[in-house]
């Protein structure tokens, strides 16, 4: 069976709540299902800066909504965001023209099933950095606190024996001989 691929982008204001949000898409699913269409990912892009203002906004929350179908779904799934509120802007493309619905629903599967095992991964590395934040704030605290408090007086130390004297060196020649020596000789006239 062959359908064509479409991507629909919203952008919503930037207010919107998460559950209004949700409530759109499933009212696409319902939509795109109606018209025997098959959902392949709806992803939520944020909040991004709009290229010019649109009813006075300059921000809005980018909806991307990647399905098969064909051309009745894409004009039911118009309607329904045509009269809501939340909806700034909106524009379908088509992707391909023949896209065969088995081979395609898998690797949305696949790719669905990738982005949530690399979410998980993130939410836990994110985790693991919050706790080791929280462990360094803590031992930060414990050193500032034990700075602050006051040193214990230190015991009074006992004091230290003298060192022994150093022997003094003993000269080998007496000072009186070394003085007889250093006088010349008187030679006898």
């Amino acid at each position: 069976m062959y359908l064509r691929e479409y991507e629909l982008v919203v952008i919503f204001k930037p207010e919107t709540d998460d559950a209004a949000i949700k409530g759109v898409g499933d009212r696409l699913a319902e939509v795109l299902e109606e018209n025997e269409g098959v959902k392949l990912h709806f992803d939520l892009f944020g909040k991004k800066r709009l290229a010019y203002e649109i009813d006075g906004f300059t921000k809005g929350l980018y909806y991307l909504f990647v399905f098969l179908g064909e051309a009745p779904a894409v004009t039911a799934m118009e309607r329904v965001l045509r009269f809501e509120d939340t909806v700034l802007r909106y524009m379908t493309a088509k992707i391909n023209d023949r896209t065969e619905v088995e081979p395609r629903v898998a690797i949305a599967e696949r790719d669905e099933a990738e982005k949530a095992a690399r979410r998980a991964a993130d939410e836990e590395a994110a985790r693991r950095a919050a706790e080791e934040r929280e462990a360094w704030e803590r031992q930060a605290k414990e050193a500032s606190a034990s700075r602050e408090a006051p040193a214990p007086a230190p015991a009074k130390a006992k004091p230290a024996a003298e060192p022994a004297a150093e022997p003094e060196e003993k000269p080998t020649a007496k000072p009186e001989a070394k003085a007889e020596e250093a006088k010349p000789e008187a030679k006898p006239e």
